[in-house]
């Protein structure tokens, strides 16, 4: 409940209208809906801990009209709901689930208060039940009330079938509506969660949106025995005592622009995708310096994952969807990372180079050409990238040579050579040269 001031002591309490823009302000649709899940996977990590999670699910349908989600992963027992669940932002005395993915406290609410002017949180655990049902606009005009009331509340014991918690968002705001109405921003919602949330689908975690089951994008590099990734793990502590395990791999991947930079994850949620900038290095005035990022870097694939027991060591924004440079255990990641990318860019520079060189006589592209995506799970001995040594020779391959002479005269060499265009007379008088110098 909002403090009313008195004597001289003067209110500074925020007001609902403030609070409420000021806490869905920055965050988009998609990046609210995927913090909801988060709240499932939080679900099913307290009940399984980093084990199997097949068997667990989370059900989403969304349309024009309503958004509703329903999972089966433990629920929220009342204590959590009455003190943290539903407070805006951790408390101090908050108990710390290991590993999970809620950052700051606030995910669940900034949905909710995001999407629509209606909400109901139905959750059951095995031992207790409780139900809230809030119109967000009724609620706002009490500024002395900050509390929700309970609808339903009980402590019984529930059949197991029954544990889960459901959430239904109704009276969508127009823009809300209108992109849940689009298929192409319901195809993007799938995307980013079967990316962001690829490693708990891969443990078995069940998603579902609009009854189509989401299958997780795999981590890959391509390999072959001439080019192989390389792998880096650190295990460091911060100002607090508290450890932080750190995993990273550099290598290649398909020639996408779009796919290529650096992924980041925390906790197994993804925050950074696809990134080129010099957040994770690129244009960075370093040792080793970095080039800024360009489609002859096409092909560059960096994967870093920060795995921590306490979230708020990890260097995540609080919607999740940015890195806080300033994080001690980042700032140590990020020099691993641009030694890491050296080697890498290198070899991308060489194959670059090759672009002069007809077609069937790169040897580096053709070496490209016969790698294989291989996991990065799969990865697990710590190595350095491995590329052909013949790099700096196939980078020598051809050399531009620029002159200029009289128009006559080389009008003059075309018909004496047989030839079409300036840039055979040049190619032809230098192999002519190169021949009577006896090097040939």
């Amino acid at each position: 409940m909002a403090p009313k001031s008195k004597g001289t002591k003067i209110n500074a309490f925020p007001t609902k209208e403030f609070f409420i823009e000021m806490l869905v302000r920055d965050v988009d649709l998609i990046p609210a809906i995927i913090d909801l899940i988060d709240n499932c996977s939080d679900g099913v990590i307290r009940e399984k801990g980093d084990k199997d999670y097949s068997g667990y699910r989370v059900h989403i349908d969304a349309d024009d009209h309503e958004f509703k989600i329903s999972d089966n992963c433990g629920g929220i027992g009342i204590a959590l709901a009455r003190d943290c669940a539903f407070r805006f932002g951790k408390t101090p005395s908050a108990e710390i689930l290991k590993h999970s993915v809620g950052r700051a406290g606030i995910g669940m609410k900034r949905a909710l208060f995001k999407m629509g002017n209606h909400f109901i949180v139905d959750s059951t655990t095995r031992n207790s039940h409780f139900k809230i049902d809030v119109k967000v606009d009724e609620w706002r005009k009490d500024e002395d009330n900050w509390n929700f009331d309970w609808k339903e509340i009980d402590e019984e014991k529930h059949d197991e079938k029954e544990v889960g918690t459901r959430i239904e968002i109704s009276e969508l705001y127009e823009g809300v509506s209108q992109d849940l109405a689009l298929p192409p921003v319901i195809s993007q919602i799938k995307d980013e969660i079967k990316i962001r949330h690829r490693e708990i689908i891969e443990k078995g975690l069940e998603i579902k949106l609009n009854q189509f089951i989401l299958s997780s994008v795999p981590a890959v590099l391509h390999e072959s025995t001439k080019i192989r990734s390389a792998h880096r793990y650190n295990q460091w502590q911060t100002k607090t005592g508290k450890k932080v395990k750190v995993n990273i791999y550099t290598g290649i991947g398909k020639s996408v622009p779009a796919d290529a930079g650096w992924y980041v994850y925390c906790n197994g949620r993804l925050v950074l995708e696809s990134d080129q900038s010099a957040v994770t290095g690129w244009s960075e005035l370093s040792e080793p310096a970095m080039p800024k990022y360009h489609n002859q870097f096409s092909r560059f694939r960096g994967y870093l994952f920060f795995d921590g027991d306490d979230p708020a060591t990890l260097p995540w924004n609080t919607s999740k969807t940015g890195i806080d440079e300033g994080n001690e255990i980042y700032r140590k990641a990020k020099l691993e990372m641009t030694e890491m990318m050296r080697p890498v860019i290198d070899f991308l520079n060489a194959v670059d180079a090759e672009k002069d060189i007809p077609e069937g006589k790169r040897p580096l592209e053709e070496l490209l050409k016969k790698t294989e995506p291989k996991e990065i799970s799969t990865i697990s001995i710590l190595r350095d990238f491995k590329c052909p040594k013949s790099v700096s020779a196939s980078r020598e391959a051809n050399t531009k040579i620029r002159y200029e002479r009289s128009s006559r005269k080389v009008e003059r060499a075309k018909k004496i050579l047989g030839v079409r265009s300036a840039k055979e007379v040049g190619e032809k008088t230098f192999d002519i040269f190169y021949k009577e110098s006896g090097e040939e």
